[in-house]
């Protein structure tokens, strides 16, 4: 086992939009289905903060993902409840896959590095 997969102690469902476009060619609702779920993975939030603009508050969190490589993980897929081992659910989601990178420790590529969006 790499070192990469020896800390990915969690686990992530897998969805993916299965949509297809309408007649005018216009993206239809979306429809997530399954795509694998017990995805070995590590989830970490880095910064969660509140910014306040005159009247107006956002809350700003950013969050990250690690998954082995090859995982079938692309950008704008959803992630449904981070869970451990036990199946206890350690982030509530669903969370939007961003951009990844392919990550290297020198003798190839040996996981995926993500950022997520949580969505409301």
């Amino acid at each position: 086992m790499s070192i990469a997969g020896s800390f990915m102690v969690m686990r992530a469902e897998i969805r993916r939009n299965t949509a297809a476009a309408d007649a005018h060619g216009l993206p239809g609702k979306p429809t997530y289905n399954l795509v694998q779920d017990g995805v070995p993975c590590f989830i970490w939030s880095r910064v969660k903060q509140r910014v306040v603009d005159g009247h107006q508050t956002a809350e700003v969190e950013d969050i990250g993902a690690v998954f082995r490589a090859g995982a079938d993980v692309l950008a704008f897929d959803r992630i449904e409840h981070i869970k451990d081992r036990r199946g206890r659910v350690l982030f509530a989601g669903p969370f939007e896959v961003l951009t990844g990178t392919e990550k290297s420790d020198g003798s190839g590529v040996n996981h995926l590095s993500f950022k997520l969006r949580r969505i409301a």
